[in-house]
């Protein structure tokens, strides 16, 4: 059970909520430089996909001001390769009070405490389609976390088994054979515009809806 209120520093913007909040906290105590970098990109390319992004024409700006507002959860200290340089404090209309790494015990230190707050929250999604689209997204994002804090490569039973384990219940019968049948996680993407590898991850009410007929038709051809 998560305690929000009173020991918990506050939510720097909502929009974004604590679990995101508490990944930017994370990437920031990874030592190496080059790993720090392709987790800041993990992360934006996650927020891409949990928050409602604009029409195309407006795409460019609303990239920028992820990038901005990733900066600024980070208190404008986190030295990264980013498309876009890091705003100038002063001339940014919100400021963030100082937020300190929470040291609380979590299951695996790669992860950070973020992501067991993202794996609570797929486990409150009301379909099966919901519940899938949420998994892979934050199951793709752990993949990234894993392979560049270990540097090795990892199966996709892995991270459902660690999802399992820190979410402290199995994963809704079906989707787990449906996740590995499709290879979901094993797709990735590349920026155009850095050289770190992404997480691809379903964007967009198109993609969403492939997703879901896709496990729809897989439903009722294993009946």
């Amino acid at each position: 059970m998560h305690n929000y209120h009173t020991e918990d520093e506050p939510i720097l913007l909502r929009e974004y909520g604590r679990s995101l909040q508490d990944l930017v906290k994370h990437i920031k105590t990874i030592e190496d430089r080059d790993k720090r970098t392709q987790q800041a990109h993990a992360w934006v390319t996650l927020v891409k996909q949990l928050i409602p992004q604009p029409t195309a024409k407006d795409v460019q700006e609303a990239d920028v001001k992820i990038w901005d507002d990733l900066y600024m959860l980070a208190g404008y200290d986190l030295d990264i390769d980013s498309p876009y340089p890091m705003p100038d404090p002063a001339k940014v209309g919100r400021k963030p009070q100082p937020v300190p790494y929470n040291d609380s015990k979590v299951m695996f230190r790669h992860y950070g405490k973020g992501v067991e707050q993202l794996i609570s929250q797929v486990n409150e999604a009301e379909t099966p389609e919901e519940y899938l689209v949420a998994l892979v997204s934050v199951a793709r994002l752990m993949k990234n976390f894993y392979t560049t804090w270990n540097k090795d490569q990892v199966e996709a039973d892995t991270i459902l088994g660690h999802i399992e384990q820190i979410g402290k219940q199995p994963i809704r019968p079906g989707i787990a054979a449906f996740i590995k049948q499709e290879q979901l996680l094993e797709i990735t993407i590349k920026d155009p515009s850095v050289k770190y590898s992404q997480p691809a991850q379903p964007t967009g009410k198109t993609t969403n809806k492939t997703f879901k007929r896709q496990y729809r038709n897989y439903k009722n051809k294993n009946k």
